[in-house]
């Protein structure tokens, strides 16, 4: 034993109890102490049992940050492990984030509830407090947030409250405390089913005729006929584009690992291809906040993203709940319809999990109506039936 535990009782205020640990610091070697006050001997004897298990566990770090805050703990967060993404030579994340601004908006959210708490004050009462709070929080559209996107924020903190463990400031996340899928219970979020009818496609494209919105519809054809993630296309250069052999490359982040594909080039895509590196649209290309312009080598040209310009032209379209990412759930769809096989389907869509591209394969009213017309082919005939088939 490397320390020493007492607990004494003070002479000067009545019914004060002092748990004490006395302990050399392993760095500078010099002797410190940390205490905790208690009103009763029992109460001083748990105390007592709290700082040994501390510093067993931690040593004297864990001792230390007691008084670190959750929003301390988040400000280290984005600093280190939020951080802007770093790649090697082969590709491989060596740690940080694609995104660290869409990182820190989900911190600042866990903060703004959470953040004053000290690390070993947050229990399991807290986090169920947060969730219910965020689910009935209204969004800018003025419905209640999605249990995926509160699902998301607090896996996020179970991440950070794990890296205050691996530091040895925090003995124990609450996390490990509660029922398995209380806090983050992933069968309730809603799997989108979304495939976009060629009616619907119609329309969405008629909204996107116009000269400032050519890119768009280029990239809504992309998106339809080759199944590619939105940051995939929007990440395409023109270095990427092989007109000769009808296919380009996309690079994919997911995962810890950059991977590339080839995406088949279908005619009409080639066409709107073609025509927007003919005339780019006036709406892309534009000129950055610091002056600067847009990378010119890029195919669609986006600067950021397209959320304004896709939700005004699905609205127009009468399709207000369509999302970009249905548009790869579409593809998914039409594929299987075809017939191509599920492993062949996630090899275009670039799943390295067969089982995701499941999700990817949604049913259409087609589906239902040609399922019906196989039963009905291979159902038996009820007796009732083949008595009124015999009278006619």
């Amino acid at each position: 034993m490397n320390y020493s535990a007492t607990i004494t009782k003070r002479k000067r205020r009545k019914g004060e109890y002092v748990a004490r640990l006395q302990y050399y610091d392993k760095d500078t070697g010099a002797r410190r102490e940390k205490t905790l006050s208690a009103s009763t001997p029992a109460e001083a004897k748990r105390a007592l049992k709290t700082l040994e298990a501390k510093f067993e566990s931690g040593g004297s770090s864990l001792l230390d940050a007691g008084n670190m805050t959750f929003a301390e703990l988040a400000a280290y967060s984005k600093k280190e492990r939020y951080c802007d993404a770093i790649y090697d030579d082969r590709g491989r994340k060596l740690l940080g984030v694609r995104n660290p601004k869409k990182a820190a908006s989900t911190i600042n959210r866990l903060v703004s509830i959470l953040g004053p708490l000290k690390l070993e004050e947050i229990t399991v009462a807290h986090l169920t407090r947060y969730r219910k709070t965020r689910l009935s929080t209204l969004t800018r559209k003025g419905t209640n947030t999605d249990v995926a996107t509160v699902n998301r924020e607090l896996s996020m903190m179970r991440a950070m409250l794990n890296d205050a463990m691996a530091n040895d400031w925090l003995a124990r996340s609450p996390f490990t405390k509660a029922k398995k899928g209380e806090l983050i219970p992933v069968a309730h979020e809603t799997q989108r089913t979304t495939v976009l009818s060629l009616e619907d496609e119609e329309k969405l494209l008629a909204q996107c005729q116009t000269n400032k919105r050519r890119h768009l519809r280029a990239l809504i054809i992309a998106a339809l006929d080759s199944g590619c993630r939105q940051g995939e296309l929007l990440r395409l250069k023109w270095s990427d584009v092989d007109f000769r052999n009808g296919s380009f490359k996309v690079v994919s982040y997911k995962g810890q690992t950059i991977k590339s594909r080839l995406v088949p080039i279908t005619t009409r895509l080639r066409e709107a291809l073609l025509d927007l590196r003919a005339k780019p649209s006036p709406s892309a290309f534009r000129k950055l906040k610091n002056g600067k312009l847009a990378d010119q080598t890029l195919v669609f040209g986006i600067v950021s993203n397209i959320k304004r310009s896709f939700d005004s032209a699905r609205v127009e379209a009468g399709l207000p709940d369509l999302h970009f990412h249905d548009l790869r759930h579409t593809t998914g769809t039409r594929l299987s319809a075809g017939g191509m096989s599920l492993g062949q389907i996630g090899e275009v869509l670039g799943h390295s999990d067969p089982k995701t591209t499941y999700r990817y394969v949604n049913q259409t009213n087609e589906t239902v109506s040609d399922a019906a017309a196989i039963l009905n082919k291979r159902t038996p005939v009820s007796i009732a039936d083949r008595k009124k088939l015999k009278g006619k």
